[in-house]
C-alpha cells in the first residue's frame, strides 16, 4: 500500500507537474472530503453509544460525526430502530407536557458544538442507544510528506484523480479524458460496493406515518 507522499509523488508524475507537490497534497484532501461528503463507504463508518436518561432528549455525538447511517436500542430483548428525521421537522413536532415514550424518531443538530443528536418523544426509559455514523475528519495533515496510507482504498484510483486535478491547473489537454475515465471507474467501484444482491431487502412503513394507526380504536369489536 502506497502512503500519501507515494500517491502525490506519483500523480505528480503522471501530470508531468514534479514541483506541484503541495497542490497535489490540497486536492488529495480535497478528493477525500468530496467522496465522504458524497458516499457511504463502510471504510468511514463509525460506532458509538448514548446512554439515554428518562426526560432528557438531546445529547450531544462526537466531534467527527458527519451523518448517521442508523441508531438503535434494545429494551427487554426487542430492538427499536429509530428513524431519522430533519431538525425542520423535529421542531415541528408536538413537544407538550408528559410526551413521555420509547423515542422512534431522531434528527441530529449539526450547527451546535459538539454536534446533538435529538430523540423523540422524550425517552421514558434508561438504555444504551448505538449510533452508527460516517466520520467527517478524513483530511490527512500535510499530505505531501506524511508517511500515513489513506483510507481511500483505490489507490490507483485517487492518484488518477489527483492527476486529473493537476492536469486542470496546468492546461494539460489529457484532463478531459482523465475526468470521464475516473468518473466510470468511480461509478464501478460504487456498484459493487452497493450491490444487495446477495442480501434480503425489506421494505418497511414510515413509522412516522403508520404509527398513528396503532392508536386508532377499531370500528368493531370481535364477537360484534
Amino acid at each position: 500500500m502506497m502512503n500519501c507522499a507515494q500517491i502525490i509523488s506519483l500523480a505528480c508524475s503522471i501530470a508531468k507537474v514534479p514541483g506541484m507537490t503541495q497542490q497535489a497534497g490540497q486536492f488529495m484532501n480535497a478528493r477525500l472530503v468530496q467522496i465522504a461528503l458524497e458516499q457511504d463507504l463502510d471504510i468511514i463508518r463509525r460506532t458509538t453509544t448514548i446512554q439515554m436518561v428518562i426526560g432528557v432528549s438531546a445529547y450531544n455525538l462526537p466531534v467527527n460525526y458527519l451523518r448517521a447511517r442508523e441508531a438503535f436500542y434494545s429494551q427487554s430483548g426487542q430492538i427499536y430502530v429509530l428513524s431519522a428525521r430533519s431538525m425542520d421537522d423535529y421542531d415541528q413536532l408536538f413537544k407538550g407536557p408528559g410526551q413521555f415514550e420509547y423515542p422512534y424518531l431522531f434528527a441530529t443538530d449539526l450547527g451546535a458544538s459538539p454536534p446533538t443528536i435529538n430523540l423523540y418523544p422524550t425517552p421514558s426509559i434508561s438504555a444504551t442507544l448505538t449510533v452508527r455514523y460516517m466520520d467527517n475528519l478524513v483530511e490527512i495533515a500535510t499530505p505531501e510528506t506524511s508517511v500515513v496510507i489513506p483510507w481511500f482504498q483505490d489507490q490507483l484510483l485517487l492518484v488518477k484523480m489527483v492527476a486529473e486535478d493537476l492536469m486542470d491547473i496546468s492546461d494539460d489537454t489529457r484532463a478531459n479524458d482523465f475526468a470521464v475515465k475516473n468518473d466510470d471507474k468511480m461509478r464501478r467501484m460504487l456498484q459493487m460496493a452497493n450491490d444487495k444482491e446477495d442480501r434480503v431487502i425489506t421494505i418497511k412503513k414510515d413509522p412516522a406515518t403508520f404509527r398513528a394507526a396503532r392508536a386508532v380504536r377499531p370500528t368493531k369489536l370481535q364477537g360484534d
